[in-house]
């Protein structure tokens, strides 16, 4: 008896598992990890075991909130379909850099301006993407096609004024 590939996702799909099961499992994962690492229960009298308990419990709690609502899985799906198309851009570069400086990429990537260039560049690309999912996108163009002149304006004055502040507050590097 062979197996049909498309039927067998069909199934997957009718019984609800890309909607209700693998969201909710994605953020179960999450939140749990990131409560473990944070540690955030674990203080005073309580064991590492209890809190591991109640990390379990709170990420169960926030999976279920998230299948809920039928909104929340939408973004979901198209913020990680976005997510992964961004995640094999990543790989390509690296791959093509590979290519490029052979095994001197490694050195390359260890410069950490660059490492901080990539990183500031995938954060920006990332918050894009989200932008764009969830609709902002077109209001940021507008925003910045109707006032662009006076928008960089008070975008150079906030940043004059922080550099003020931090030049002010800054302690002094002789001591």
């Amino acid at each position: 008896m062979a197996f049909n590939l498309e039927d067998i996702i069909g199934k997957l799909i009718e019984i609800g598992f890309y909607q209700v099961f693998l969201p909710f499992l994605l953020v179960y994962a999450v939140v749990f990890a990131i409560l473990q690492k944070s540690r955030i229960f674990e203080g005073g009298s309580s064991s590492a075991q209890q809190a591991k308990n109640v990390n379990a419990i709170v990420a169960f709690v926030f999976g279920l909130f998230v299948v809920a609502s039928a909104h929340v899985i939408s973004l979901f799906q198209a913020f990680i379909t976005h997510f992964v198309i961004i995640i094999i851009f990543i790989l390509c570069v690296l791959l093509i850099l590979g290519f490029i400086f052979g095994d001197s990429y490694q050195d390359f990537l260890k410069d950490s301006k660059i490492k901080y260039a990539l990183a500031g560049l995938i954060v920006i690309v990332s918050i894009i993407v989200l932008f764009n999912i969830l609709g902002w996108w077109d209001n940021v163009v507008d925003f910045f096609d109707e006032d662009f002149f006076e928008t960089v304006g008070i975008i150079i004055a906030v940043l004059a004024f922080g550099g003020i502040l931090y030049w002010i507050t800054k302690g002094d590097s002789k001591s």
